[in-house]
């Protein structure tokens, strides 16, 4: 014969046994996904997913090692383990960089040094909201400078969901830069762009942690009447000087890799004025250019030409 009762205390055990497991299993990945207040905070393993799938849609941009060998480090700071390196002539490409000039490889783990002497950007010059690798790592503070707002996403692209906006003056805090202009704020802020692409890549974050103005704000002198005579123009410090001059205070260059920079901005600088002769010297090829004006064009072009000689750029000589 059936103990009915006995059953039915049975049954009611197992009941609250399950009960039990069940909250507790609950409680624990409550105690998981959710965070002071209350608020629900993805795991460790679900933002690095998130992350991963962010990156998977910038656009990465290619560098070329010009000096090896170039260590991969596991984290953008110096003193990380080294997981592998780049050889000299080797392209890798990047997905972000942080503000102190540390690259994270695209769609393989680690970081490498974006050092101006090893490491050249490949396919044109990338857009970033902080070209110039500033000297202490962390966050910097940028201000906005759009009338009356700037549109915040939740990811770097402007089809993403909006999740707020920051007014002109507000000051916002961002950790890492991608090459087509977007920053990423901190706290889980969400991503800036940092230029107005429909109006000439117009500025509308500027970094403030600087204490300075962007040169490129500056007004553009005024254009020179054709027979006024060319005035010398002064030599800018520019960016790249200050900072390899505050890397080499602080031992972060050799006497080398110094001279190497310093010959790198001298050719630039060379190149730039060829482009200003070649330029003056077909102005005045018109019937309107004067002979006495013609003269000094093509003194200061030999002048171009023989520099070109003496670096071995026999090309841009001729």
């Amino acid at each position: 014969r059936v103990d009915w009762a006995r059953l039915g205390s049975l049954w009611l055990g197992i009941l609250a046994g399950a009960g039990t497991a069940s909250s507790s299993s609950t409680s624990a990945l409550a105690g998981k996904l959710e965070g002071p207040g209350g608020d629900v905070l993805p795991s460790s393993s679900t933002a690095a997913e998130l992350q991963a799938k962010q990156e998977q849609t910038l656009p990465a941009q290619e560098f070329q090692v010009l000096r090896g060998p170039l260590h991969v480090r596991a984290k953008a700071a110096a003193e990380s383990p080294v997981l592998g390196s780049k050889a000299e002539g080797e392209r890798f490409s990047g997905a972000r960089e942080t503000f102190d000039g540390w690259i994270k490889l695209d769609a393989a783990p680690g970081w490498v040094f974006k050092d101006q002497s090893a490491v050249l950007p490949i396919g044109g010059v990338p857009l970033l909201a902080l070209p110039e690798p500033v000297l202490e790592p962390g966050p910097q503070r940028f201000r906005v400078e759009q009338d009356p707002h700037i549109v915040v996403y939740a990811a770097p692209g402007r089809t993403a969901r909006v999740q707020g906006q920051k007014e002109l003056g507000e000051e916002v805090e961002a950790d890492a830069q991608t090459y087509n202009g977007w920053i990423r704020l901190t706290k889980r802020g969400g991503w800036a762009l940092a230029f107005d692409l429909e109006n000439d890549a117009r500025r509308v974050l500027r970094c403030s942690s600087l204490g300075e103005e962007d040169p490129s704000s500056a007004q553009a002198p005024l254009r020179q009447p054709a027979h006024a005579q060319p005035q010398p123009e002064p030599a800018p410090i520019s960016e790249a000087a200050r900072a390899r001059e505050a890397r080499a205070r602080l031992g972060l260059c050799s006497a080398g890799e110094l001279r190497l920079l310093e010959d790198q901005e001298a050719l630039q600088a060379l190149c730039g004025r060829l482009a200003r002769a070649l330029s003056a010297a077909e102005s005045v090829a018109t019937p309107a250019g004067s002979a006495a004006r013609g003269e000094e064009e093509l003194k200061e072009l030999r002048s171009c030409a023989e520099a070109c000689r003496q670096r071995g750029l026999e090309d841009d000589a001729r």
